[in-house]
This record gives C-alpha cells, structure tokens and sequence, in this order.
C-alpha cells in the first residue's frame, strides 16, 4: 500500500475549498492542507504571473485516478496541475491516512 500527498493548483481560494472539501467529503482523501502564493507559468505562448492556491491531499495511490476525476469535474482550468508523491511517516499518519480513505 503507498500513501501519497497530492498536490493540485487552483486559481482561486474558494475552488480550492470547494475541491477540498469534495475530496474528504468523498473519503478519496484522509485530509488536505490549503496554501496559497504567486505563481509563474507558460500557457498557450504567454508568460503567467498569477496568485495560485495549492491543495496538499494524503490518500492512497490507489484513491489516485478517482481523485483525478474529481479535481477535473470542479476545476476552471483546462489543464489543472495534478502530481503526487510517495510519502512516508510517521505509524499513526500513516494508518489515519488508511483509516479514513477505505
């Protein structure tokens, strides 16, 4: 089993609440972590310099695709940023993050 923490761009604070809220509402996510910053990107030949908020969720790698399917329903963008990346912790995050996505 590998829990992983899911990072997704949003650009604005109420999108990223309200896809966050959907995700642990839908148990595809144990818990999520909202940040929010400026961002610097390329798109369709111009340069971007926008405020940007990011959504760090803890799930399952098995949670992924159906987690995808969700951030893509909920999402303004036509391309949202979606990555992930094996984590590690401690016994108890870990098994909470188990617990609360079966």
């Amino acid at each position: 089993m590998t829990h992983i923490a899911v990072e997704i761009g949003t650009p604005d604070e109420r999108e990223a609440e309200d896809i966050s809220m959907a995700l642990v509402e839908e148990r595809l996510v144990a818990g999520t972590r909202l940040t929010s910053g400026p961002s610097h990107y390329h798109w369709e030949g111009a340069v971007y310099d926008e405020e940007y908020c990011s959504i760090t969720a803890f799930t399952l790698e098995e949670h992924f695709e159906a987690l995808c399917e969700v951030v893509r329903d909920l999402h303004s963008d036509d391309l949202p940023g979606i990555t992930y990346t094996d984590i590690d912790g401690t016994d108890e995050f870990l098994q909470w993050i188990t617990d609360e996505t079966r």
